[in-house]
């Protein structure tokens, strides 16, 4: 836990930023375009404190514990942090959401959305990989050296984090030579797990 706090590269890019298909290659690829026709969701808070995961993977838990001093609920922006322990401390799941209330909501957290992407698929010793059809686009990185995955979604004004810290032991009985692709389609589901708690 220590190193992971430590890397400084990381923490800029977890849980600070303003708001919150098929596998591709390292960055180079655009993600897929949301449909044209439809018009971006509005999004005001989660329909419950900590949504719930339907089937948790890794043996998490199903229901989290709201951080309560990360909590934001203004007229400008909605943001909860959520934890989902396990009893023996790993692994451990963090939920993160920023809803954009202003009026350009959609396109801030568009915005946000396509750097951070961008950033992360540029990162060295990460595995990236976009995954499809999760919200209107989305992404995910597995940092092997610190056994943490990390997905990144957008839907209409509110973009999600999921970072999910592994034990070692377990996460090195993943594949060796594609250990992100193996468990992207876990880490989708628990993404729209997140996504279905918006309302």
């Amino acid at each position: 836990m220590k190193k992971f706090l430590l890397r400084p590269l990381m923490a800029a890019l977890i849980f600070v930023t303003a708001s919150v298909a098929g596998c591709s290659g390292r960055g180079g690829a655009s993600p897929v375009p949301s449909a044209a026709a439809s018009p971006p969701a509005e999004w005001h808070r989660l329909a419950a404190e900590c949504p719930v995961l339907r089937n948790p993977p890794y043996g998490l838990p199903a229901r989290g514990k709201l951080i309560a001093p990360m909590r934001v609920d203004s007229a400008e922006k909605y943001e909860v942090i959520c934890d989902y322990p396990t009893a023996a401390h790993l692994p451990l799941l963090k939920f993160h959401v920023v809803i954009a209330r202003a009026a350009d909501g959609y396109l801030q957290t568009e915005q946000d959305y396509s750097r951070d992407r961008a950033a992360a698929g540029r990162l060295v010793g990460f595995d990236f990989v976009d995954l499809p059809q999760v919200g209107d686009a989305a992404y995910a990185i597995y940092d092997q050296g610190m056994w943490m995955l990390q997905a990144r979604a957008r839907s209409g004004n509110a973009a999600v984090q999921v970072q999910i810290l592994m034990p070692r032991e377990v996460a090195e009985s993943w594949s060796v030579t594609a250990p992100l692709q193996q468990q992207a389609p876990v880490l989708a589901a628990v993404t729209n797990d997140f996504l279905s708690g918006l309302r």
